[in-house]
């Protein structure tokens, strides 16, 4: 969802975005420190606006943290080490930073999980969909094509007269 041109999002660089969100949601500051980064920023906000902001975005951006401190674990475990092990030690690297979520922040984690796994089902749907209207537009085409070759062989042998077969073409959409 595109964010709205006057949105506190919208106004705030990547990286300024990725300060406010690490000084909210990373380190507990109160909106109070927020609100005056903004004004460092030469951006003014009101509490309700910075609240709605870290409500919207903090949980993505908790999510990319995470992610990146798994990651960050895989990379520095030793070489010789399964993948399974690595697998299992960078999920709880993963969790351990949710620990101390609120029963709201993670309602929000796991909604924000399930839409996640929404579009990549969504993705592999999308391209089978695709596949089945062309083949259905295909069938119609070549049922079409048959239903008009009979019309032409009934046209050419004289079995109907020229008022039904001009009603069948109608009904057929074959004009």
């Amino acid at each position: 969802m595109k964010p709205r041109s006057d949105s506190l999002f919208a106004k705030l660089k990547p990286a300024q975005r990725d300060e406010l969100l690490t000084n909210q949601v990373g380190q507990g500051a109160p909106l109070t420190d927020g609100l005056a980064l903004l004004e460092k920023w030469g951006l003014r906000a009101s509490y309700a606006s910075l609240s709605r902001f870290i409500s919207s975005h903090g949980m993505v951006w908790r999510i990319d943290q995470a992610k990146a401190a798994a990651e960050a674990t895989r990379g520095s475990l030793p070489k010789d080490w399964s993948a399974e092990r690595k697998r299992a030690l960078a999920m709880k690297e993963f969790e351990l930073t949710f620990r101390d979520l609120s029963t709201k922040e993670f309602y929000m984690l796991k909604s924000a999980e399930i839409d996640e796994r929404a579009m990549s089902l969504k993705e592999k749907i999308e391209p089978r969909k695709l596949e089945i209207a062309e083949r259905r537009v295909a069938l119609l085409e070549e049922n079409a094509a048959k239903a008009k070759a009979a019309l032409e062989g009934l046209k050419t042998k004289g079995g109907l007269t020229a008022e039904t077969l001009k009603t069948i073409e109608e009904a057929a959409g074959l004009l």
